[in-house]
């Protein structure tokens, strides 16, 4: 599995989002991409959650409005909560 189909995986899997926006080292988070099967080096992974960090924090509050047509509000915080929290974590372990 790359990196980009692990970052992926984050919105179906909540206990491995949880799991990736505690960790406090970039150790930990390459880790954990490891036991789930991640086939990239750590400078690739890296790289990778570092876009994924950036791409995470352009989410405007305009585009959260659009998604509330097709899903309930709760269900948006959480998804944003969780992405970004995990995002925040494993890219900012990869700095």
């Amino acid at each position: 599995m790359k990196t980009n189909e692990f970052i992926n995986k984050l919105k179906d899997d909540s206990q491995l989002a949880e799991k990736l926006s505690n960790v406090c080292s970039l150790e930990e988070a390459y880790q954990i991409a490891k036991e789930n099967k991640v086939s990239d080096d750590k400078e690739t992974f890296c790289n990778e959650m570092r876009k994924f960090r950036e791409e995470v924090s352009k989410i405007t509050p305009e585009d959260t409005q659009e998604l509330v047509g097709s899903s309930s509000t709760t269900e948006i915080v959480s998804a944003i909560s969780t992405w970004t929290g995990a995002a925040a974590a494993a890219g900012s372990a990869a700095v």
